[in-house]
């Protein structure tokens, strides 16, 4: 009796393989969905750290520079007497004119020992300065300046640059009268013989002296901005160093008292930095709120800033097309020159 051949199938059919293909399948992009979506957030909350975090550094940064503004370590400026050799003197000028055909800037007056006006700037749409001309400084931003000595004298034994100026202030040993002498840094520690005993300035202290320059960099052609700092050395202006990413624009509203209202020291009224300069102001500013528009370093395809900002007297900014794909952060805060309000009560 031949054998009985049984034709039994082991294994998935056909519909069960597709089957769990597309189970497969679903549940893959499901995965990817999430993971896709988490890695979103995950971008979106570290572009928004990344934005607060560099405009709360910028803001404290300027702050900290103005509440400064005008301090000369301890005296007076009247009784600075400016030794420096003066190599930078008159290379930042304010005031300037441009000529566009001769290409060459005129008229103007220096403001690195200017010790009277330690705060000042330029508005947006003016000329800017000369001894920023080459810095491609985007025209649509606000540029502060601001000068004042460091708020710790130098340590014994450390070296005065000779890339730096110091002010030593003290009182002479006889009569008690103040002094202060605005010198050149020496490389080494020799400007501390003119303190010891018996020395020029008996008993006095030596202040670094700081003049920056805040402005917003942006090359031409280029969606992407900085704020930058340059620094007054003995000879000229440092090189540029970076202070944040995304720094959008600068903006400034000065507080001026007029002492024919009051003498108190107080605001009288609200300048825009072309005001202060067309009033001839600037010995007079006691505050400034200072206003900072942050943007994000990538743009974002699934956003769309539809919102307008208004600050200050700048007019009325609403981005549009790709400009509206980056998230963006107003911040807002007014310092007040307790050095230059103290001299108005003097007035």
């Amino acid at each position: 009796m031949a054998g009985k051949i049984i034709n039994k199938q082991s294994g998935m059919s056909l519909v069960e393989l597709m089957i769990a293909l597309v189970i497969g399948l679903l549940l893959s992009a499901a995965l990817i969905t999430i993971y896709v979506s988490n890695k979103k957030v995950f971008w979106d909350a570290e572009s928004a750290a990344i934005l607060q975090e560099n405009n709360r550094f910028v803001l404290k940064l300027i702050v900290n520079d103005m509440r400064m503004a005008g301090f000369y370590g301890q005296v007076d400026y009247r009784f600075i007497d400016n030794k420096t050799t003066g190599f930078a003197s008159g290379l930042c000028k304010r005031g300037e004119t441009y000529d566009d055909v001769t290409e060459e800037f005129s008229g103007g007056g220096g403001t690195e020992y200017e010790y009277s006006v330690p705060v000042w700037a330029v508005e947006a749409g003016e000329q800017i300065p000369s001894c920023l001309s080459d810095l491609d400084v985007d025209p649509n931003t606000d540029i502060l300046f601001v000068k004042h000595a460091r708020k710790i004298p130098l340590d014994s034994g450390v070296p005065a640059s000779a890339n730096k100026t110091y002010i030593i202030t003290g009182y002479l040993p006889e009569g008690g009268n103040v002094f202060a002498e605005h010198v050149d840094g020496t490389g080494d520690t020799s400007l501390e013989t003119k303190l010891s005993t018996g020395g020029e300035f008996e008993n006095g202290l030596i202040w670094e002296y700081v003049y920056h320059v805040y402005y917003v960099y942006k090359p031409e052609g280029s969606v992407y901005s900085q704020l930058k700092r340059i620094k007054l050395e003995k000879d000229s202006w440092s090189e540029p160093e970076t202070v944040a990413e995304g720094v959008e624009d600068l903006h400034f509203i000065f507080g001026v008292h007029d002492s024919s209202v009051t003498n108190t020291g107080m605001v009288t009224r609200y300048y825009s930095a072309s005001e202060v300069s067309t009033a001839g102001k600037w010995q007079d500013v006691v505050s400034a709120t200072i206003y900072l528009r942050g943007r994000s370093t990538m743009s974002d395809v699934s956003y769309y800033d539809e919102k307008t900002y208004s600050y200050g007297k700048r007019a009325d900014f609403t981005p549009s097309g790709t400009e509206a794909r980056y998230h963006r952060k107003l911040l807002e805060t007014t310092e007040v020159f307790y050095n230059n309000q103290f001299e108005q009560n003097r007035r």
